[in-house]
């Protein structure tokens, strides 16, 4: 049960979240306008605007994943790895755990992850895939990273 105090200072607090917000969309505006000049700028733009579900807040995201130098990952595994898509397993004795890798570049593993939640509904393979794993009850996040690293 709320107290009619609290319930009394709610409306004041959304009136400043919505002040603040009409002041951050022009900038919000503007950022989106640099980032796709920038993105059709590049060399590689049309590759990643063709990715089923990268439209264009993931397609930019994609092409700065992997950088100008394709060279710069030997194998999809260095990238798996360095995204933090890769699982990493842990050993000690007997007792063998796999987790996610904590230590890297969340906006990129971010970005593959979208990806890959993206691109389900929008490749045959990918939603046969994830229907799949989610019929033999794998967490819906580890199928994702899964799907992803076979993106990658």
């Amino acid at each position: 049960m709320r107290l009619p105090a609290v319930l009394a200072t709610l409306p004041v607090q959304v009136a400043v979240l919505v002040a603040q917000l009409e002041v951050l969309a022009p900038a919000i505006a503007d950022y989106d306008r640099r980032i796709a000049e920038a993105f059709a700028s590049q060399a590689h733009a049309a590759l990643f605007e063709s990715l089923p579900g990268a439209g264009e807040q993931l397609a930019p995201r994609l092409l700065v994943a992997f950088g100008p130098d394709r060279a710069r990952y030997a194998s999809a595994l260095q990238l798996q790895q360095y995204s933090g898509i890769a699982t990493v397993q842990e050993q000690s004795g007997n007792t063998k755990i796999t987790h996610r890798c904590w230590h890297c570049p969340r906006f990129l593993r971010q970005s593959f992850h979208k990806f890959a939640g993206c691109v389900v509904p929008r490749s045959r393979w990918a939603k046969a895939y994830y229907d799949e794993q989610i019929e033999r009850r794998k967490p819906r996040h580890r199928v994702l990273r899964a799907l992803a690293c076979k993106w990658q």
